[in-house]
């Protein structure tokens, strides 16, 4: 057994070849539907994920796939050489370029198979409980009162995020579902894992949940396998929120990311007041 999350997961090991068997623990056939249409889609676009092989969806909820070989990106960050480590991370961003050119009809939750649409569109969602969050923290953590602030970033981001791309997004991307491994070129990226949470939405919204810029979490090599680098206003945007949500969530009990680390959220939202204004400057005064 390899371990027990949302899912039951055992590695498998059948006529020399292996692979992971997953058992859905909420019995969902909707996320059974949901894995095996995002496993032909990535698998059409050559992103390197697990594939599914069979499904099962009788008393008990499941999937068979491929093994994706090698070790996670997390363990990898201990034990690799530099220049090992700079390959994996560098073929990491090329395989989650290649899932965000994935276009989407529309931004939403991915159902099953199809989408359903976010009300009001990506930019009304990704802003709806910005300001409701900020001032959460600020009471929790003793940050300024920042009330004007805050409802000026809710109301400008939404202008600012209103022509985003609409992409497949992997919604969970942190090292521990990353698969990396040696190959004749280099260590290379064998398989980005659990796609449970995907969704239709800006592809930015992964880079700021992978990487926290202050704490240089993220190397160079990364983004020239990607390709570039999310420009200013939406960088800040993105690390705001996704900084913002992770740590009131971790502060409620209801999470604990490794990474990015807490000490480094908290460093980031009390300098809140900086990072808002970087983000959508405020008006000139008119003399």
């Amino acid at each position: 057994m390899l371990g027990e999350s949302s899912n039951r997961v055992w590695k498998l090991s059948i006529g020399g070849s292996e692979y992971v068997l997953r058992e859905r623990l909420d019995g969902s056939p909707t996320m059974l539907v949901k894995e095996a249409y995002l496993s032909d889609l990535l698998a059409h676009h050559d992103v390197p994920a697990p594939r599914i092989l069979a499904t099962v969806a009788a008393e008990r909820i499941g999937t068979l796939t491929t093994f994706a070989e090698g070790l996670t990106l997390g363990r990898a960050l201990e034990v690799l050489s530099p220049d090992d480590l700079a390959a994996a991370w560098r073929s990491t961003g090329e395989a989650l370029r290649r899932a965000h050119e994935i276009d989407q009809p529309v931004a939403g939750e991915i159902v099953g198979d199809r989408i359903e649409p976010f009300a009001g569109g990506w930019a009304t969602w990704a802003s709806e409980d910005v300001a409701d969050t900020l001032g959460w923290l600020r009471e929790r953590i003793g940050m300024p009162a920042l009330r004007e602030e805050a409802g000026r970033f809710s109301r400008d981001m939404q202008s600012v995020l209103a022509d985003a791309p609409i992409r497949l997004i992997h919604n969970d991307l942190l090292p521990q579902n990353i698969m990396v491994a040696p190959g004749p070129d280099g260590w290379r990226c064998t398989g980005l894992l659990d796609w449970e949470f995907a969704r239709a939405g800006d592809p930015r919204w992964d880079l700021a949940t992978l990487d926290l810029r202050p704490a240089e979490l993220v190397p160079p090599a990364f983004y020239e396998g990607y390709g570039e680098r999310p420009a200013e206003p939406h960088a800040t945007i993105y690390e705001v929120l996704a900084m913002a949500w992770k740590t009131k969530a971790q502060l409620q009990g209801l999470g604990d990311w490794w990474w990015t680390p807490l000490n480094a959220r908290l460093a980031y939202v009390a300098n809140l007041e900086r990072h808002l204004a970087r983000a959508v400057p405020p008006l000139p005064t008119q003399l």
